[in-house]
């Protein structure tokens, strides 16, 4: 059960990743304005996908997650879909932004983290 759920959540990050890179460089695009300072944001944005290759390599190799790392997963593909979410509402891309750096950033590294040290001890 564990590991189609951590399928799920690799699939949903995976889908949430190409939507937020894609829905950045559209608005790139429309916004005409200078690509090397919309592109820092796109950078610091994939920085909360990162924590998807342990985890694909957890995966892969069949190993088992803690308990801590599984929760801290769900967790964090819920709030990366909520800031998503917000950011597809809110207008200002500003306040849109934050949201990912205030929580989404610090999570998806914690998860990082985890995953690694998981990754790594069995």
């Amino acid at each position: 059960m564990k590991r189609n759920i951590l399928l799920l959540c690799i699939f949903i990050m995976l889908g949430l990743m190409l939507f937020t890179n894609i829905d950045q460089i559209l608005w790139l695009m429309d916004s005409n304005s200078d690509w090397t300072r919309g592109l820092f944001p796109l950078l610091i944005n994939n920085i909360i996908w990162l924590s998807l290759i342990p985890l694909f390599l957890i995966w892969k190799t069949k190993k088992d997650l803690s308990r801590i790392t599984f929760i801290l997963m769900i967790a964090t593909v819920i709030v990366q879909i909520a800031t998503t979410i917000y950011a597809r509402i809110v207008d200002d891309p500003q306040a849109a932004g934050l949201p990912f750096v205030i929580i989404t950033i610090p999570v998806s590294i914690i998860l990082l983290i985890l995953s690694v040290k998981e990754l790594k001890a069995k």
